[in-house]
């Protein structure tokens, strides 16, 4: 019963829920207020269910839901309260859902858990349904209870089924009010549009038009309806200025077709003659019966872009890259001519196409990836992309997205790929030449041929040879050979005169042709030349060895090439024959240093004095002649025999002074030479170290006789003894003994002992040693004669006192000179009143004697020791250059350049020191004549620096034509030495004032600080290291020291930077 009773509330329930729906359907019917009915249909919801709160939600921005109408709902929540449609805690659907959603607990559902609407009303429960269809929804339908129950399927059906109605009733409504305001906002747009608005009837007259289409078309309405949509006094024309007929308009074409025409391009003449250009769309209009009834034109002013269009075309058809654009469906819509000539290489006018359906190979190319991309991102991109056959070329491609299509700039950048190509084929070549050049197990034959088969390769031809040539004799003769012919092969020979090397070697450069017929290259090819040989391809270059001819390097193809030589080509050929003239030059070379080193080797076998290298064991490496000659050894027995055996010393000292010259490279000393049979001679040897390529330090020996010194020593010892009571006793004076090295051996007298001088500090001294420079220098001439025999008298001074001076010989028993006596007496007190009248005199006169006299010592007894140094140090290098190695050689280079350098001092110090005294008698000179002379004499510096002399009037002076000749050469010298790394300009000019001339030298080099301007005129005062600049820092103090001979003077102008100016200032001509 009770089961019974359930069923029948249940059917009741649903009874009540059709009919709610049905009457809230029919009121959905008759209202146009969608609002109260929303209302409506919450209370029947509320009322049915029943239910405690019901609320129709509007969806708000898709993720919120706005109470647009309710029932039961505190005051002043209908229109302000929101939920979140879910809080994307879980999988479970959103509240705006096309689902339903039963919630029997809405504090525990993480979709209502916390929203305040819900939370104010105290509601348990809630049912919701969406309303809308399921992809639009508009909002929700909610039903909710203060107390837990549970909804079952006829609630929910009965939910949707309010919803369905309210749903239907909103798009309704929205439908309703769409309508209006189109109609309403039709007329307002047809009016008010920028766009000009047309109706043409079906018989093609004008019927309407709004107020932008009377402005356009320049004719009020009253007026159009009297024209036809054809109508001449339109005066129509195409996009292409051509005229249009009344078939291909617009109108003509819609009513034919049926379809609308859109972005056609027109022109038309206003009554004035003013052209206007309008954008035409056409669409047809129809009747209730679907049939044509007319059309509709809209038309846009497009005058100024026609114009701009127009201006941009012409800008880019000047454009030399390539360009053409797309509009957003791929078509092409201009091409530039650039592009044209490239791409549209069928001539059928591209314009209108769809680039992937005239160019159907782009379907799944990089092009086409490149520019969806760009479309798709809108930002510019740029790539390189080849295009396949017919163009089989490469083009840099720019494409610059807009949101109506694309702009593509591209250009031909196939020159570049292949110099690219070309350039990494070109390292490739570099390497293999490099490595095959620096193969040290490779002879030079297997070089050459290897280079010559990389060359065959890299140009492409059949042959690469090396042939020698002999202009005199006229012979050409292959050498080495790469490649396959009847005519090239190692060994072959022929007349120079038929060879097409013969063009080669008269060719400045490098002589050759790709295609003998299309260069011309016949008229400079012998006819019967090319009959013999029948090439038509050849390259050549000429190997020039020592600056001599040897002979050419060549490759040649019976059969043109395709393409010109490049320039890298060339510098390939250019590289290996300027090797292979550097590889025959070293061992030129070679060879003569070869034959150099055994002459070396036969002069030191000539010289009398002994040379050996001995090794860190004390073994002989190496000797001369003179060695087994001297000390009776076979050279087979000098292979085994330890350097000590030639000593007739203990070993230990042997060992000694072994290791004394490998510790501080050199020693001097004197030891007893023993022979094979036991005799032993006095020798002085001088010993240095010295490093072997290898890296092993060896000694150098050079052992002299001294026997016959060393006699002569003894001599004088005994006539050292003779002689030392004379010696003694000698009154008022004094008398010294000496040797052959001006040392002395002997002194006494009463006048021996100066202040602070004992007798012990002058034996044992050379003549040097014991006296200033310039007197000894003045002595050794007499110290000199006296050992050759001679005797002299002659007067010095010497610590503040006047000395007259003997020197005479001493003779052995055989009359053999062994030493000389000097014997002196003061004199002071004699000549002090002689010369007290002229002391001032004899001051300066002494002064200038001593200074000449250093300069002379200098000058020969200097320069042998220098001479010797140089001469030995070249000897040396020259003989055992592979022995010394690269450093050893150019530490002997440092050497002998600082000697040069100390001769050029000694030759200056010379110069300057005799300017008062060495000079001639002063004479009218003419100094344009002297200047000639002095620029012969520097012709060749001059070439060298491609300077250029400008040679002013220059006048006659009174002076020495050879100083003043002197003094001009230092300073046009110094303008051409310091020219900064320019070519010089000097100019020489003078100026008169009264009675002198001052002759001025002006040059453009690195100039002169001011503050150095007095520093430059003192000797041996340089601005600049000897690295920097030669010289010997004497030539302007000698500048300076004539000037002030001929009672002138000379300085310097500069400011440092921007040359100098050196002047002179000298005395004028003698007047008649």
């Amino acid at each position: 019963m009770a089961t019974s009773d359930h069923h029948r509330a249940a059917l009741r329930s649903r009874t009540r829920q059709q009919e709610a729906v049905a009457a809230l359907g029919q009121r959905a019917l008759e209202t146009d207020d969608v609002d109260e009915l929303l209302c409506e249909g919450a209370e029947v919801v509320a009322e049915t269910l029943p239910a405690d709160c019901c609320g129709v939600f509007e969806s708000i921005a898709g993720d919120e839901l706005c109470l647009r109408a309710g029932h039961g709902w505190e005051s002043g929540s209908v229109g302000t309260a929101a939920i979140p449609t879910d809080d994307e805690s879980d999988g479970t659907p959103d509240l705006l859902s096309a689902l339903p959603v039963a919630v029997a607990e809405l504090a525990a559902d993480p979709r209502f858990d916390g929203a305040e609407l819900f939370d104010a009303h105290e509601l348990e429960s809630g049912l919701c349904v969406g309303i809308g269809p399921a992809d639009d929804l508009w909002g929700v339908l909610g039903a909710y209870t203060a107390e837990r129950r549970e909804f079952d399927d006829h609630e929910e059906a009965f939910l949707r089924s309010v919803g369905n109605v309210l749903a239907s009733a909103i798009d309704t409504g929205r439908a309703k009010r769409s309508l209006r305001d189109a109609e309403t906002l039709t007329d307002r747009i047809v009016e008010t549009s920028p766009v000009g608005i047309t109706v043409i009837d079906d018989d093609g007259r004008n019927v309407f038009a709004n107020s932008r289409g009377e402005e356009l078309l320049g004719r009020p309405l009253e007026t159009l309806r009297s024209y036809d949509h054809d109508d001449d006094r339109w005066n129509l024309v195409d996009a292409t200025g051509d005229p249009l007929s009344g078939d291909d308009m617009p109108f003509s074409r819609v009513e034919e077709t049926g379809e609308s025409v859109h972005g056609e391009r027109l022109g038309i003449d206003h009554p004035d003659g003013t052209r206007v250009w309008l954008s035409a769309h056409c669409a047809p209009l129809t009747d209730d019966d679907g049939e044509f009834d007319g059309a509709v034109y809209a038309l846009e002013d497009v005058t100024e872009r026609t114009r701009l269009e127009h201006e941009l075309e012409t800008t880019l058809d000047r454009v030399t890259d390539a360009f053409y654009s797309l509009d957003d469906d791929w078509r092409f819509t201009y091409l530039n001519d650039r592009a044209e000539e490239l791409i549209d290489f069928h001539d059928r006018g591209l314009v209108g196409e769809t680039i992937w359906e005239a160019f159907e190979w782009t379907a799944d190319s990089t092009l086409r990836a490149e520019y969806e991309r760009a479309m798709a991102t809108q930002e510019p991109t740029s790539f390189e992309f080849y295009y396949p056959d017919p163009l089989e070329r490469w083009f840099e491609i720019n494409v610059y997205p807009s949101e109506t299509g694309l702009s593509v700039y591209f250009q031909d950048i196939s020159e570049q790929k292949d110099i690219e190509r070309e350039r990494t084929q070109n390292t490739e070549t570099l390497h293999r030449l490099y490595s095959i050049a620096s193969d040290q197990h490779r002879s030079f034959d297997e070089k050459v041929d290897q280079m010559l088969e990389i060359g065959r390769e890299r140009l492409g031809l059949e042959v690469g040879y090396l042939a020698k040539t002999d202009l005199e004799a006229d012979r050409f003769e292959v050498t080495h050979a790469s490649g396959e012919s009847d005519n090239i092969y190692p060994g072959s020979v022929a007349p120079l005169s038929e060879t097409y090397c013969q063009r080669t070697i008269e060719a400045d450069g490098l002589f050759g042709f790709a295609d003998i017929s299309t260069i011309g290259a016949t008229d400079t090819v012998d006819d019967r030349i090319y009959d013999r040989w029948n090439l038509d391809c050849y390259l050549g270059g000429e190997v020039i060895v020592d600056d001599e001819r040897y002979g050419t390097l060549c490759f040649e193809d019976t059969s043109p090439r395709s393409a010109p030589f490049t320039q890298t080509e060339e510098t390939f050929v250019e590289l290996i024959t300027q090797w292979v003239s550097y590889e025959l030059g070293r061992q030129r070379r070679e060879k003569h240093l070869q034959r150099y080193v055994r002459y070396i080797d036969a002069v030191l076998d000539t010289i009398d004095d002994v040379f050996c290298i001995i090794d860190g064991g004390g073994q002989l490496r190496r000797w001369n002649e003179t060695l087994p000659e001297i000390t009776g050894y076979s050279p087979a027995e000098l292979e085994s025999v330890h350097v000590s055996t030639f000593f007739a010393l203990a070993d230990d000292t042997v060992e000694r002074a072994i290791e004394q010259g490998f510790e501080t490279g050199q020693i001097r000393t004197e030891a007893p030479l023993r022979t094979r049979d036991g005799e032993t001679l006095e020798y002085e040897f001088v010993v240095s170290a010295l490093e072997t390529p290898e890296g092993e330090t060896v000694l150098a020996g050079i052992g002299r006789d001294i026997s016959r010194r060393k006699a002569r020593e003894r001599a004088l010892e005994e006539s050292e003894r003779r002689y030392r009571i004379l010696v003694e006793q000698f009154p008022n004076g004094a008398v010294a003994l000496f040797d052959e090295e001006l040392r002395y051996t002997l002194v006494g007298g009463q006048s021996v002992h100066p202040v602070d001088t004992t007798v012990d500090d002058i034996v044992g001294a050379t003549l040097w040693e014991r006296y200033p420079a310039a007197l000894a220098t003045e002595l050794e001439p007499h110290f000199r004669a006296a050992l050759e025999g001679e005797r002299r008298s002659f007067d010095f001074e010497y610590l503040d006192s006047h000395w007259h001076a003997h020197t005479l010989p001493i003779s052995d028993e055989d009359g053999t000179v062994f030493a000389g006596m000097m014997m002196v007496q003061d004199i002071t007190e004699r000549v002090r009143s002689k010369r007290k009248l002229e002391e001032l005199v004899d001051e300066l006169e002494e002064s200038n004697e001593r200074l000449e006299q250093f300069a002379y010592a200098a000058s020969h007894d200097l320069q042998e020791p220098l001479r010797m140094v140089s001469s030995y140090l070249t000897l040396v290098e020259r003989r055992y250059g592979d022995v010394l190695g690269e450093e050893g050689t150019e530490f002997i280079d440092f050497a002998v350049d600082g000697a040069d350098r100390m001769q050029e001092m000694i030759d200056g110090l010379l110069a300057y020191s005799r300017v008062d005294t060495g000079g001639n008698p002063f004479e009218p000179v003419d100094c344009e004549r002297l200047l000639e002379d002095v620029l012969a004499d520097l012709e060749m510096k001059i070439d060298e620096t491609d300077a250029e002399i400008t040679v002013e009037s220059l006048p006659t002076v009174h002076g020495d034509p050879g100083q003043l000749r002197q003094l001009f050469q230092n300073l046009l010298d110094n303008a051409l030495t310091y020219a900064g790394g320019e070519s010089p300009r000097v100019t020489v000019f003078a100026e008169q004032s009264q009675s002198s001339w001052t002759i001025s030298v002006r040059d453009s080099g690195i100039g002169i600080d001011p503050a150095d301007a007095d520093r430059i005129f003192e000797v041996f005062n340089r601005l600049h290291s000897v690295e920097e600049y030669a010289g010997a820092g004497i030539g302007l103090a000698l500048c300076q020291r004539i000037a002030e001979r001929h009672d002138g003077r000379i300085w310097v102008d500069s400011n440092g930077t921007d040359g100098s100016t050196f002047s002179v200032h000298l005395p004028a001509r003698l007047q008649q």
